[in-house]
């Protein structure tokens, strides 16, 4: 088959939709698949290697703020006329790429090519302005995405009754297939942790985020977890990975509370360094507000550490409470700051964690299994457009 990929934002750049994009590519070529992408180039960002079957374009301009980025980039319409795929694979959000890819193909191509969107993250944590913004936007201009749309992807089965209810979409065209980790990749026995060493990071007792740096993460709620988890130990790191407009205010934060000597905050690493930063850690924290997945965690897990993660959608898929991580409430300091104490306490309980959590994530989310149910939909999505 002849696969064209529409994703806002590709590697080199860091996120879990742009390594989820990224794997599914590189699994696809493996089967022999022709895979072109479409992308947002962003000149801050070092270009990768390997530009075989890339379109990056030029952005216009890149909004952003707390709560993501829209990357604008008007020359889509100009480069989706040189393609002529078997199907066509939206990725949102960000927003912008879909919206013009879904006109494109329905409104302005003379071929009958079928669409496949995946929806990445319905996004609950905005503030008002914000959140009535993207309301408007979600019932029109997303919801024209999704209809015109052969099939709509959602990467957890919680997600079916928003995508229903919030968008109209008919059950039918739904389906479930959830971001995959490359457990080859990211395997205990062939990483090891020294990343963080080598950056001058020690102690037995460090704990990490890494990802999008955004309100929708609820990173204050970690910072506001230091100071209880402090008094019970006193050489506590808490290393933030990852880039984003809310990074300033955690670092007024972590001043505010008197915690800075204990909170180290690093830009982003390249993906191929990814898995010694999970190895160099002792325990993971994702402690979202809202998540369709959380693809670290599941690459957490595939590194055999212990995880503590919020109760929020997909992401209970995934951490099963007290039997692949431990489990709190979204917004709860305390709470967080109780279960990441919990499982340095107690580095057995928290062991039988991690081994149990990579044992359910190489059965149920490998890459192999995964790319099979993409090619199926495909092929179904093809024979019936």
């Amino acid at each position: 088959m002849k696969i064209l990929q529409v994703v806002p934002f590709y590697p080199p750049k860091i996120g879990g939709v742009e390594n989820h994009v990224y794997e599914l590519v590189q699994q696809l070529q493996r089967h022999d698949h022709t895979v072109y992408v479409v992308t947002a180039d962003k000149p801050s960002l070092s270009t990768p290697e390997n530009l075989q079957n890339q379109k990056r374009l030029p952005l216009l301009t890149n909004i952003s703020g707390k709560w993501g980025e829209i990357p604008i980039c008007p020359s889509i319409f100009r480069v989706l006329r040189t393609f002529c795929p078997d199907i066509v694979h939206i990725h949102t959000p960000p927003r912008f790429f879909a919206e013009c890819t879904a006109f494109y193909f329905r409104f302005m191509s003379s071929n009958n090519i079928p669409l496949v969107v995946t929806y990445h993250l319905h996004n609950l944590s905005l503030n008002n302005l914000t959140k009535i913004v993207w309301r408007f936007h979600n019932r029109t201009f997303q919801r024209f995405v999704f209809n015109m749309a052969d099939k709509v992807v959602v990467c957890n089965s919680q997600d079916i009754n928003v995508m229903a209810s919030e968008f109209g979409v008919p059950r039918e065209k739904l389906v479930v297939i959830p971001p995959g980790v490359n457990c080859s990749k990211f395997d205990p026995q062939k990483v090891k942790g020294k990343l963080l060493r080598q950056k001058g990071i020690g102690g037995n007792n460090i704990i990490l985020y890494s990802g999008r740096i955004t309100t929708a993460k609820g990173l204050n709620f970690l910072l506001q977890a230091v100071p209880k988890i402090v008094s019970r130990f006193k050489d506590l790191k808490v290393v933030i990975c990852g880039s984003g407009d809310y990074r300033r205010d955690l670092i007024s934060l972590a001043k505010e509370l008197g915690v800075s000597s204990h909170v180290v905050f690093m830009d982003p690493v390249p993906a191929n360094s990814f898995p010694s930063l999970l190895a160099s850690c002792d325990v993971f924290v994702l402690p979202s507000l809202t998540e369709s997945w959380g693809m670290s965690v599941a690459e957490a897990l595939s590194m055999e550490k212990p995880v503590v993660a919020t109760r929020v959608s997909g992401v209970t898929e995934i951490v099963h409470d007290k039997e692949t991580g431990l489990i709190v409430e979204p917004g709860d300091a305390s709470a967080l700051a109780n279960a990441i104490i919990q499982l340095l306490m107690d580095r057995s309980f928290a062991m039988r964690l991690a081994k149990e959590g990579r044992e359910f994530v190489t059965s149920n989310f490998d890459w192999s299994l995964l790319t099979r149910k993409f090619v199926d939909l495909y092929k179904e999505t093809i024979t019936n457009a």
